[in-house]
């Protein structure tokens, strides 16, 4: 007991930031309707049985898929099936995101840079005006920040501790993230392919190869649900709209 309260007073610039994204993102957040109508239907009819579910079908015969990768609307389809489709029950995974945005910004930061840096960057990106907008709506932004936010933070961990399961969870993050929102995901990819290389252990040739796993390791998560998906004959999944 004693030892959580101490954890508490040592953390009180953290759990300020997250009673604040917690209050910016899920107050009145039942009054906004479903958002995107259009994934909100997608949601829909993805809870109506597995196939709709795995290929993100947006109607519920199974006729066209929506325009965008499966995790951030499974994620949404999970949540409505657990506890109802409501509109509300859709948004929160993605406030929840956002509240996650702020813990990974701060503990990043924090690892790097010390606590006030910590505590000033994980308040500018929760007061970000265009963010609380993100996390108060169901498009997979939320969650792709998540993932990329989960890549730098096994990242930094690589760099500090050279255990080769952080180089290998950051690239599997950036896959997830791809699979959230496809290239977005990428925009990250070559300053931590540049990282890996440049402070990697041991000579030039040694350095290629870190980044070379990266990348395959990137690949390999990003392409798995597309792979799938083409291989599978087409009259047994939706047509893929996106």
């Amino acid at each position: 007991m004693n030892n959580t309260i101490n954890k508490i007073k040592n953390n009180l610039d953290l759990c300020f930031l997250v009673l604040l994204a917690e209050f910016l993102n899920i107050y009145n957040l039942w009054r906004l309707g479903y958002g995107n109508g259009y994934y909100a239907a997608a949601i829909k009819s993805m809870t109506q049985s597995l196939s709709n579910f795995f290929f993100v079908s947006f109607d519920s015969v199974g006729f066209i898929s929506v325009d965008k990768a499966p995790l951030s609307l499974w994620l949404d389809t999970i949540f409505a099936k657990i506890f109802g489709f409501s509109g509300f029950i859709i948004l929160l995974p993605h406030a929840l995101a956002g509240i996650a945005v702020t813990i990974l910004t701060y503990i990043i930061v924090n690892k790097v840079a010390g606590k006030l840096p910590a505590f000033v960057a994980g308040l500018v990106i929760t007061l970000s005006p265009v963010n609380v907008a993100v996390y108060r709506n169901n498009t997979p932004d939320a969650l792709l920040l998540v993932f990329v936010l989960l890549a730098i933070l096994f990242a930094v961990d690589y760099f500090k501790q050279k255990k080769m399961l952080f180089l290998l969870l950051s690239a599997a993050m950036i896959g997830l993230g791809f699979n959230t929102k496809m290239m977005q995901a990428f925009l990250v990819l070559p300053a931590l392919v540049g990282a890996m290389v440049i402070f990697a252990e041991g000579k030039l040739f040694n350095k290629f190869k870190i980044g070379l796993i990266y990348l395959l390791v990137t690949a390999f998560i990003s392409f798995s649900w597309i792979t799938i998906v083409d291989l599978t004959p087409a009259d047994m999944r939706p047509y893929m709209g996106g």
